[in-house]
């Protein structure tokens, strides 16, 4: 009797053993799945702005330098710097810190740094006539996105495509939107003095570089969140909307005793949007484009 109960035992050790062994395959091949293609990065080759009010003055798109939960830093010199160069047209100008390589500079998401916030701010002009409009009590002022892609790209039951960096075609629409990865908070500061209360000089450094920064509380950025792409709350797919308001106010107007409107500047801080990354990364997995690092083009306009 005692020698069943020993073998008995001994099975039982065994198959414990076998499976906490399994389990630890299991999440050993899982996490280094997830190390080993969890790596994209955004680009783009241009950056549009549409100016239809003509309140737009200058927007610059500016990279974090640190992030935390309740702080996000910007490096002050911008990526990229957007203006007016004819507000009877709307046309504009843009230049880039880097004319070589042009990036929405989001940074590289990976699985252990999902987040790499980038601020868009955007300055509203100083005088009404100038800009050749007027501004009554029914004013609103909106920052708008449109896409020019119009799905998500994860979406495997419409039969996606996913780019390899060598098959990315802009030209024939062969890219891999950025509008189906990133998500998008916004506030607005009301005049140049509040908008300075956000400015530090020397703010940050890293690495022995010193930044000047803006310093964004992560609670401010409440007047419009959301994202192109939607899930349910069990982050499954749920749709994907190709025109997006980023920033609105129903209180927008011009005060003649200061020559300024009471909003004067708007920020808006996209970011990677962890489930539509995640989705997508899930959709294509066993295709060679992940991997490498997957870029995503930077696929909508802005209009002001």
């Amino acid at each position: 009797m005692a020698e069943r109960s020993g073998n008995k035992n001994i099975k039982i050790v065994a198959a414990t053993a076998m499976t906490i062994f399994s389990l630890f395959s299991v999440f050993s091949a899982s996490y280094a799945w997830f190390m080993a293609i969890r790596n994209s990065k955004s680009l783009t080759d241009g950056f549009d702005v549409k100016v239809v009010s003509g309140y737009f003055n200058k927007m610059t798109i500016h990279n974090s330098v640190s992030v935390s939960n309740s702080l996000i830093q910007f490096d002050s010199t911008p990526e990229i710097t957007v203006t007016v160069t004819n507000r009877n047209t709307g046309a504009t100008t843009e230049t880039h810190r880097d004319e070589e390589n042009p990036v929405f500079p989001m940074g590289t998401y990976d699985y252990l740094e999902k987040s790499h916030p980038v601020l868009m701010l955007i300055k509203i002009g100083e005088e009404t006539n100038a800009n050749g409009c007027s501004v009554t009590a029914s004013s609103v002022l909106h920052v708008d996105a449109h896409a020019t892609t119009s799905y998500f790209v994860g979406d495997m039951a419409a039969g996606r495509v996913i780019y390899d960096q060598e098959s990315i075609d802009p030209s024939n629409g062969h890219i891999n939107p950025l509008s189906s990865v990133v998500s998008y908070k916004s506030t607005y500061y009301g005049s140049d003095t509040e908008f300075n209360g956000i400015y530090h000089e020397s703010g940050y450094t890293h690495d022995n570089v010193t930044y000047n920064t803006y310093d964004i509380t992560t609670a401010s950025l409440t007047n419009t969140v959301g994202s192109f792409t939607e899930f349910n709350q069990d982050d499954t797919y749920k749709t994907y909307k190709k025109d997006r308001v980023v920033f609105t106010t129903e209180k927008f107007n011009y005060d003649e005793s200061v020559k300024s409107y009471n909003v004067r500047y708007v920020a808006v801080v996209f970011d990677y949007y962890e489930a539509a990354v995640e989705a997508i990364y899930s959709a294509f997995i066993g295709s060679p484009a992940l991997d490498n690092q997957l870029l995503f083009n930077c696929d909508w306009t802005m209009e002001i």
